[in-house]
Formats: structure tokens, sequence, C-alpha cells
């Protein structure tokens, strides 16, 4: 029932992502409308909402298929992220008024950092749990508690930085976007949990995405000069 609710409403959420934009009415001062061939902001159609709202119910319920069959874990929201693609701009005070063309990718990639942040977050909130039932002396759980923080010390700067890029559409300094790759290779050669392996792999290629479309944007004002 899960799997085939996630697949309904992710068809319908692609149905509505296909629906062209439309041209909204303009009225003449007397009520009719106006036909004109001056350009007219396109508008979202009457469903995006609703195939917004099927965006989201197809991912939260794929990830809960993804659960009960494999598990879990927090590489199932990223391979389910590119569902999150086909939210489409409302308009008004719709759910997705936000969704502007420069911040498409900044749902997938959103749910990709959180995911990473609160698998960390529990398995931090598991050592000290294990260590108040076992009642054993704080100095032992300290190293892999230090551990998982620094982990997630490391990882956080290049999340935030690109999701800051995709939210203002503004080129950050390339040199400090270079500096933050080198950080998360580090869970990548001293973690083995799952959520700080994909932080570091996230954190990686948004470094790396960062850099690319930094200098894809200054080599297209260079030829509109």
């Amino acid at each position: 029932a899960l799997a085939l609710g996630s697949g309904l409403n992710t068809t319908l959420a692609l149905l509505v992502k296909l629906q062209p934009d439309i041209t909204p009415p303009r009225s003449r001062p007397g009520g009719s409308v106006a036909t004109t061939r001056t350009a007219v902001a396109l508008v979202a159609p009457p469903a995006a909402p609703t195939g917004n709202l099927a965006c989201f119910v197809g991912f939260a319920l794929g990830v809960a298929v993804h659960a009960r069959a494999a598990g879990g874990g927090v590489w199932s929201v990223a391979v389910l992220s590119p569902i999150l693609l086909l939210l489409r701009a409302s308009g008004g005070a719709g759910l997705c008024s936000w969704l502007h063309p420069h911040r498409r990718y900044f749902a997938p990639c959103a749910a990709i950092s959180a995911a990473c942040a609160a698998y960390s977050a529990a398995a931090i909130g598991g050592i000290v749990r294990g260590a108040m039932l076992s009642r054993a002396p704080l100095l032992t759980s300290l190293w892999p508690l230090a551990m998982h923080a620094a982990m997630a010390a490391l990882t956080a700067p290049s999340h935030v930085a690109f999701l800051r890029y995709l939210w203002t559409a503004r080129p950050q300094s390339q040199l400090r976007t270079a500096c933050l790759a080198p950080l998360c290779v580090l869970p990548l050669v001293a973690s083995d949990v799952p959520a700080e392996l994909l932080a570091g792999v996230a954190g990686v290629a948004y470094a790396i995405a960062q850099l690319l479309s930094t200098r894809w944007r200054w080599l297209e004002g260079l030829r509109r000069l």
C-alpha cells in the first residue's frame, strides 16, 4: 500500500510538472480581456499546489517503503531526493511560493543535508543513551562523541555554504569554497557511520558543484560584455 501510494503521488506530481505555464488574462479598464503581444509573466497552472503536495507525500511514502523493505537509512533519502525536483513554484502564498527558478535544486539538497544531520544526531544520542543505561564512566564515551561531533563540524560548512548559494544565487569566494572540500574527505577515511559518509560525499560534491557553477556564471558574464 505504501509503494502504491508513493507511485501514484509521484506520478501525479510528474503530470502536474509537465503541464505548461499559463498566461494570465489582462483586463482592460472596461472589464474585457485584452489580447496584446507584449510580454506577460507566465504563472503556474492551478494544479501546481496539488502537485507539490503529491510530491511531498510521494517522497515521504517512498522513504517509508525503503525503511520497511531495506531497513531504511540515510541513503534512502539520497536515492529518493530527485523526486523533489518535481516541485514547481505555485505563486502567491502557496506551499512552494519560495521556489524560484534558481532554487529548483534546493529542496533535494536540503533533504540530503537534513537527513545527514538527523542521523548523525541520532548516532550521538545513541552513544549518550548507551552510556547512561550502562552507567559507564563518562570518559569512556568522550572519544566516540568527539569523533562524531568532529565529523559533523567538518562537513557542515560545505553543506551550509552550498544551500546558501542555491537559495540566494550569489557566488561566494572560490578560495573559501575550495578549502571546504578537503574538510569533507576526513569522514570518508575515519568514519564508518553511513550518515557521516554521505555527508562527506555530499560535501565534496557540493563544493565542486559550487565551484563549477560559479566559474560558468563568470564565463557567461564575460561573453555578454
